[in-house]
């Protein structure tokens, strides 16, 4: 239960694997509403909070998967090699985003796979 007029901090925290968020602090004011009509029974509201969750962009490097004592641990990784990125949903599979490889390094943009 939230009360009318007072200010209440929502503590989002950061999380593991996306670097450099740190728990954040967000304020927000309960409003008061004005009753349909003088004398009315205040009506519980609807407290909406939009949210974004933390991404980052996200660095594929494709090695040669020789051991160094093989004869072809010395070859390049080939350029232009397709990627996509897949998430897994549901059961359903869905592919967020595609890039190709070049010298080995791909980049893919900050993505939230959850929309």
């Amino acid at each position: 239960e939230l009360f009318v007029g007072e200010t209440y901090a929502l503590q989002v925290e950061g999380t593991d694997g996306v670097q450099s968020v740190e728990r954040e602090t967000h304020s927000f004011l309960v409003a008061p509403v004005p009753p349909p009509y003088p004398g009315a029974t205040p009506q519980p509201q609807e407290l909406l909070l939009h949210l974004q969750r933390a991404s980052r962009p996200l660095t594929v490097r494709l090695v040669n998967p020789f051991p160094t004592s093989h004869w072809a641990a010395c070859l390049p990784v080939p350029n232009g090699v397709p990627l996509a990125l897949v998430h897994e949903g549901n059961a359903a599979l869905r592919e967020v985003a595609r890039e190709v490889a070049f010298d080995g390094l791909a980049r893919l943009p900050a993505l939230d796979v959850f929309v």
